[in-house]
C-alpha cells in the first residue's frame, strides 16, 4: 500500500509538475506544437511506470497470459488488438513493452484530445488519478484505447468533419466492438443543438435518475429475458461477456454493497448538482460548442452510472465510452471555479472539492485491500518472471 501511495503520487506530482510549468510559461507555444519534450515527457514517463507495473487492474492476468501464450484469448480479441499484439510478438518484446504501448495509446488521444486548450492539462492529470481513470485504462485496456479516441474525436465533432470522426470511430471498433455506438453519436450534433440548456431539465433529469435507481432491482432485475437477450447482443454467439446475467449481476452488487458505504456516490451525486447550477456559467465561459458536446456526454455517462447499482460493473461496461467524461467534465469545472477570482464561494468550491477528491483517492487506495488489484506492484515481483 504504501509504495502504491508514493509510486501514485510521484507520477501524479511529476506529470503535473511538467505540465503547470509548460502552460504557464509557454501555453502559446503548447497549443501550436504537441510534440515538445514537455508534453511527451510526461506522456513517456506515465507509459513507462504503468508498463512496468504487476497485478494492476483486474484484468491484468487475462492481458498478461494471453500475451505470453498462456490462453487462448487473443483469438477472441478483435482484429485490431489482435494485429497489435502481433506487432509487439514480431517485435518480440517483453510483456512490459507490451504494457507500456497499450498505457501510452489512451494517455495520448487523452492529452491530444485538448491540445488546443493546454491550460487543462495540469486538471487533467489530477483527475487522471484521483478519479480513477488510469485504474480503469489497466482494467480494460482494449476498450479504453477505444475510448480515448471517442474522446480525441469529439474536436471533429465539433468542427463537423464527419469524414475524420467516422474514421476514428472505425478504428475504435477494430479495437472493441461496443465501439459500434459511436456511429450514431455524431448526427446528434449536427444542428449545434445544446440539448441541456436548462437547468430544470437537468434537474427534472436528475430526479427520474434518483427513481430509476431505487426501482432498479426490483424491476428491471426480474426481467432476465432481457438481460439475457442484452448478454447475446453484447456478446454475440461466442459469449464473449458470458458475465452478463442476472445471477452474477446480483453478485456483483452484493459484494460491493458490502464493501462500499455509498458516501462516494453522494459526494458525487453533490458535484453533479454544482456542475448543473453552475453550468449556464460555464458554457458562457468556455465559450465553445466542444465543451457544449462534453457537456451532454459527460451529463449521459453522470444518468447512467447514477441509475446502474454500484457493483453492476457488466452492464456499465457499454457504457464507458460516457464514463470518461465525468473525469473531463471535473477537470472543466474546478478549472472554471479557480478562475472565478471575484466569488468567494466559488473559491472555495475550488479548494474544498480538490481536498476531497484527494481524501477519497487515498482512503480508496488504504481500505482497497490487496484483492482489488488497485495496488501498485513492479513486474519484477511476478512471480512468472
Amino acid at each position: 500500500m504504501l509504495l502504491s501511495i508514493f509510486v501514485y503520487s510521484l507520477l501524479l506530482f511529476s506529470m503535473y509538475s511538467c505540465f503547470a510549468r509548460t502552460t504557464k510559461a509557454r501555453s502559446l507555444l503548447i497549443r501550436n506544437n504537441f510534440y515538445q519534450k514537455d508534453v511527451i515527457v510526461p506522456i513517456i514517463l506515465f507509459s513507462i511506470v504503468m508498463g512496468m507495473r504487476y497485478d494492476v487492474g483486474t484484468d491484468y492476468e487475462n492481458y498478461y497470459e494471453a500475451y505470453n501464450g498462456l490462453s487462448d484469448e487473443n483469438e477472441r480479441f478483435e482484429i485490431g488488438y489482435r494485429s497489435f499484439v502481433w506487432l509487439c510478438h514480431l517485435l518480440n518484446l517483453h510483456y512490459v513493452f507490451y504494457f507500456a504501448i497499450a498505457a501510452f495509446l489512451p494517455v495520448f488521444f487523452y492529452y491530444k484530445a485538448f491540445e488546443k486548450q493546454a491550460y487543462l492539462y495540469p486538471l487533467l492529470t489530477i483527475f487522471l488519478f484521483i478519479n480513477n481513470e488510469y485504474w480503469n485504462w489497466m482494467n480494460v485496456i482494449r476498450c479504453s484505447i477505444s475510448i480515448s479516441l471517442f474522446l480525441y474525436s469529439v474536436n471533429y465533432i465539433a468542427q463537423h468533419n464527419y469524414k475524420k470522426y467516422y474514421i476514428c470511430s472505425f478504428i475504435a471498433i477494430l479495437f472493441h466492438k461496443s465501439s459500434v455506438i459511436l456511429l450514431i453519436i455524431y448526427p446528434f450534433f449536427i444542428n449545434n443543438k445544446d440539448y441541456l440548456k436548462s437547468r430544470y431539465i437537468q434537474l427534472v433529469a436528475f430526479v427520474i435518475m434518483f427513481f430509476l435507481s431505487a426501482g432498479f432491482e426490483s424491476i428491471f432485475l426480474k426481467y432476465a429475458d432481457l438481460i439475457t437477450m442484452y448478454q447475446y447482443a453484447l456478446g454475440g454467439d461466442d459469449m464473449s461477456y458470458h458475465s452478463y446475467s442476472v445471477d452474477n449481476l446480483y453478485d456483483e452488487m452484493s459484494n460491493t454493497a458490502r464493501s462500499n458505504t455509498g458516501l462516494v456516490k453522494y459526494f458525487k451525486y453533490f458535484v453533479w448538482l454544482l456542475i448543473i447550477y453552475y453550468s449556464g456559467r460555464m458554457k458562457t465561459f468556455y465559450s465553445d460548442f466542444k465543451f457544449v458536446i462534453i457537456y451532454i456526454l459527460f451529463f449521459i455517462g453522470a444518468f447512467i452510472n447514477g441509475v446502474l447499482p454500484d457493483g453492476a460493473i457488466s452492464l456499465a461496461r457499454p457504457f464507458r465510452f460516457f464514463g470518461i467524461f465525468q473525469t473531463i467534465m471535473y477537470a472543466h469545472f474546478i478549472y472554471f471555479l479557480k478562475k472565478q477570482k471575484q466569488d468567494k464561494i466559488c473559491q472555495l468550491l475550488y479548494i474544498g472539492l480538490l481536498f476531497a477528491f484527494f481524501v477519497i483517492f487515498y482512503m480508496n487506495m488504504m481500505l482497497s485491500g490487496s484483492k482489488a488489484h488497485l495496488w501498485y506492484k513492479f513486474f519484477f515481483s511476478n512471480p512468472r518472471g
